[in-house]
């Protein structure tokens, strides 16, 4: 499931958002105090499933419905200079990471495929980096249907 949920991610994106250098499942690439080893800007995708509903079981076969978290991560340099006393130009470039930030959150916003439900952003704000890093977090809920 992990496998579905990231490659319609991945496929979207990179057609999508051509601004992003590097999509990659989350494996702690950006939890290091060295500079990572991914190409920026980078969008990582983490999944966890919270807790599941068993729809029926048929001798072997069983079908879910698992209620998932997706967790995005993005990754840029430093943000530049964003005070009032810097020059507009400045800012503006400084400012550029919050356009990805929102094209991901809108393409990402109801996403569904026939075995995902739509996703429904539940929270998104900066993460706390120890490599000077801007890191930034999209955290999404879906409902997929698991039949094994």
């Amino acid at each position: 499931m992990d496998k579905l949920i990231y490659n319609e991610i991945k496929a979207l994106l990179k057609a999508e958002v051509p601004e992003l250098n590097w999509i990659d499942l989350d494996c702690g690439q950006l939890d290091t105090q060295q500079r990572p080893a991914v190409a920026l800007p980078c969008l990582l995708v983490a999944t966890n499933i919270n807790n599941t509903e068993t729809l029926f079981q048929d001798g072997s076969s069983y079908a879910q419905n698992c209620n998932t978290s997706v967790t995005i991560t993005l990754g840029f340099e430093p943000l530049g200079v964003t005070n009032t006393a810097a020059p507009e130009d400045v800012v503006s470039k400084s400012l550029q990471p919050y356009d990805i930030i929102d094209k991901v959150q809108k393409k990402l916003q109801g996403l569904e495929t026939m075995n995902i439900e739509p996703l429904i952003r539940t929270s998104q704000g900066k993460k706390n980096s120890r490599n000077g890093l801007f890191q930034y977090q999209i955290k999404f809920a879906t409902t997929v249907f698991d039949e094994a």
